[in-house]
């Protein structure tokens, strides 16, 4: 059975509804952006049991792959193969969005109050036997600039660095790994609302996870096919660099076997790791 998911279009909509996620331009949103509209649809329809239960559900837009095709048809010579990433992310800053599209970019920052997570949304991310986890850039902004103009320049400019990543060299060597090639690669872009909260001049992310269908090494009562949820404050680098987090199965939450008795409450297991190793690059960048 095929479920469609229907996505707003921004440039009709103009934010008369409430509606959680909307496109800008034609074409594909990316396999990404198309799996977080069918978790917009599943919230959308659950009825959880505890009333207390609150799902807030942060407010996105997605570029189509219209907005990289036009830039590229354009600019032909972006896409330089042998450039490196910093030289490419320069020559998208210098080449310049569709007007209509910057428009529409211009009237979106307008409704958006939060911290932005820019993020790629590429029609071969997400497939179930090919990982594209951390081979293209996110980008984060504070959007607290009392200029909307600025906010939307910020915009523009993580816009163009995530669809620069397309053409990383990271991205090129592990394409050139699987059935496909850089030339197969379309992508769309998703702008995201972060959920957390704001303590003086800070803002803090929630909570973020990694979960897994299946479990092959269940133990305390597991079942396989249970799955398995990896817990971590914040963005999720570190699980995505596949550092520690708190592991465990949804049916059975008490059942810890990553850790010992010692009486670690949970914070203390998820943060008593929590660094940045100078010399590693995380993918995630704040403009």
């Amino acid at each position: 059975m095929q479920l469609l998911v229907q996505i707003a279009d921004f440039s009709v909509l103009h934010h008369a509804v409430d509606t959680k996620i909307t496109q800008i331009g034609n074409g594909s949103i990316g396999a990404k952006a198309r799996g977080l509209a069918f978790a917009n649809h599943l919230f959308s329809q659950w009825k959880p049991n505890e009333a207390s239960m609150e799902i807030v559900i942060p407010w996105r837009v997605v570029l189509s792959t219209e907005t990289l095709d036009r830039l590229l048809e354009e600019n032909p010579t972006l896409p330089d193969g042998g450039a490196q990433n910093r030289e490419l992310r320069a020559r998208f800053q210098s080449a310049r969005l569709p007007a209509d599209i910057v428009r529409d970019l211009e009237e979106a920052i307008q409704s958006m109050t939060r911290p932005l997570a820019i993020r790629s949304s590429g029609i071969l991310e997400d497939s179930q036997h090919l990982p594209f986890a951390g081979i293209y850039s996110t980008y984060m902004l504070p959007n607290d600039h009392p200029d909307p103009s600025v906010r939307r320049a910020q915009l523009v400019a993580g816009i163009k660095s995530v669809l620069a990543s397309t053409f990383f060299q990271n991205a090129r060597r592990y394409l050139e790994n699987t059935p496909y090639s850089i030339g197969d690669e379309r992508m769309a872009v998703i702008i995201q609302e972060l959920i957390g909260h704001t303590r003086g001049n800070v803002f803090y992310p929630l909570i973020s996870r990694t979960t897994i269908s299946r479990k092959h090494y269940a133990v305390g009562g597991q079942l396989s096919e249970e799955g398995i949820v990896n817990l971590a404050f914040g963005l999720g680098v570190s699980l995505a660099a596949g550092e520690p987090g708190l592991m465990f199965s949804p049916p059975r939450p008490h059942v810890l076997p990553l850790y010992s008795p010692s009486g670690l409450s949970i914070a203390g297991n998820m943060t008593r790791d929590c660094h940045h190793s100078p010399g590693k690059q995380l993918r995630s960048e704040w403009l």
